[in-house]
């Protein structure tokens, strides 16, 4: 039973090494990708011209999960004050890394579109899964206790 024990010790390390193994070689791809069609295509040009978003497009078509990706695409709508057209490509990034966007995506909600109600049900969501941390400034709490007080 011993050896039954240490087998599956083993096996479980092996593979989360493996796990580890494909996951930097993801994000080492996903990086390449973010440098060739962002860094080195799309912020050669004004985020106002067509260009921008066609180099976003084809890092796109590479991987579709690259949240930077989706996230510039939704910010020169948000610039030009489009927040609905925007949100489609903010939601993207969010559903491929919730972590780093999440807030943003609140963010923008609650300060822009002025979309109170769900600034707040993502500013909740982003307290219980990270505590109450801060974006542009202020605590999520705070934002919360802010625009809770709006009419809504």
């Amino acid at each position: 039973m011993k050896y039954f024990y240490l087998c599956l010790v083993f096996l479980r390390r092996l593979s989360c090494a493996q796990n580890s193994t494909a996951n930097q070689e993801v994000k080492k791809t996903q990086e390449a990708i973010i440098e060739e069609f962002a860094t080195n295509c799309a912020h050669k040009y004004n985020y106002n011209l067509p260009e921008w978003q066609e180099c976003l497009d084809r890092g796109l078509e590479k991987d579709s999960t690259i949240a930077y990706l989706w996230q510039q695409k939704a910010m020169p709508l948000f610039k030009a004050r489009k927040y609905e057209a925007g949100m489609v490509f903010i939601d993207k990034a969010v559903q491929y890394d919730a972590k780093r966007y999440l807030d943003y995506r609140a963010f923008i909600k609650c300060i822009f579109a002025k979309t109170y109600k769900d600034a707040i049900v993502d500013f909740k969501k982003c307290i219980a899964l990270y505590g109450n941390n801060y974006v542009m400034d202020h605590t999520y709490q705070f934002h919360i206790e802010l625009f809770a007080t709006k009419r809504i």
